[in-house]
């Protein structure tokens, strides 16, 4: 089964560890990046970082492509309501406009999951944080609905938005270390 690592630092950090080992994807928002890469097997490309079962596949992944990654951390008892949403995700991404690629991802042995999107440019990722599914499964009051008292204390359920490192600002590039 194939697995998606993702790990989060600076851009720079990022750029001088690509120049050694490129064999990971890199996008960016301001001085943060994240570094990713599909495998059967874990390559040790990162010190830190998360590792996920992939469990639904479209698309290939692109350093290209404007990303949405999406956690959620839920306990057992939210577990079957964070399946569902994501299924909805799932379901309506098929038909949305300008998705280019997802994987969706289960972190071993914990409640945790990863929906990471893939957009053709930022005007589609505009497009789908404005629709009724978007509201329904991936927004703030979506989010927060999976949460109870067990999992307040782990990882905060979030969202975060990512873009290829061409369309960065060159300060941004120039002021991460």
């Amino acid at each position: 089964m194939m697995n998606l690592y993702l790990t989060t630092g600076t851009i720079n950090y990022f750029l001088n560890a690509k120049k050694d080992d490129g064999n990971f994807l890199l996008s960016g928002n301001g001085e943060r990046g994240i570094a990713y890469y599909e495998a059967e097997a874990s390559q040790g490309l990162f010190n830190t970082g998360e590792e996920f079962e992939i469990s639904h596949t479209h698309g290939d992944l692109s350093e290209e492509n404007t990303m949405l990654v999406i956690h959620i951390n839920t306990s057992a008892q939210k577990r079957a309501a964070a399946r569902t949403k994501m299924n909805d995700l799932i379901d309506g991404l098929e038909t949305t406009n300008g998705v280019q690629a997802y994987r969706v991802g289960k972190m071993q042995d914990k409640y945790s999951f990863v929906i990471v999107v893939q957009f053709v440019n930022s005007d589609a990722y505009k497009a789908f944080s404005n629709s009724d599914l978007y509201e329904s499964t991936v927004s703030n009051d979506a989010l927060k609905s999976l949460r109870d008292e067990e999992s307040m204390f782990s990882n905060a359920n979030s969202r975060s938005y990512y873009v290829p490192i061409k369309d960065l600002d060159e300060e941004d590039l120039e002021d991460s270390f």
